[in-house]
């Protein structure tokens, strides 16, 4: 697996606040994986670098400190292929991909219907 996926992996980790992308039994393992991908890249970082990292924990959707954390962790990861192999292992879970689907139907005329659709493809068809 390459090392930007593995930091993708970390930085999904950091970002999960639900379970909606899992199943339950994937969503229980990730989770208990969280902790340890944290206290394996924490080993990797100092001074600055945790800093970045606790704020990433903090403001999750922060695209600076992503940015900032990738940067930092590319190199470490490089140089030291063991912990990249721990990690690889460690963000499977949170690498898995999902497919949603919503089905709604309305019968009748000026109806309004709401559904969670953010990242959907939105198709309407109309009899």
């Amino acid at each position: 697996m390459a090392i930007e996926t593995i930091i993708g992996g970390i930085i999904t980790a950091l970002a999960m606040k639900g379970a909606e992308k899992l199943t339950e039994k994937s969503a229980e393992h990730a989770f208990e994986n969280r902790s340890a991908i944290l206290e394996k890249v924490r080993g990797l970082l100092v001074g600055e670098e945790l800093t970045t990292l606790n704020l990433l924990e903090k403001y999750p959707e922060n695209t600076d400190l992503q940015k900032e954390l990738t940067e930092t962790l590319k190199p470490k990861l490089e140089a030291n292929s063991k912990a990249a192999e721990e990690l690889e292992k460690l963000v499977q879970p949170f690498l898995t991909v999902t497919n949603k689907q919503n089905t709604m139907t309305q019968i009748g005329n000026n109806n309004i219907g709401i559904q969670d659709v953010s990242g959907s493809e939105i198709k309407i068809n109309q009899k």
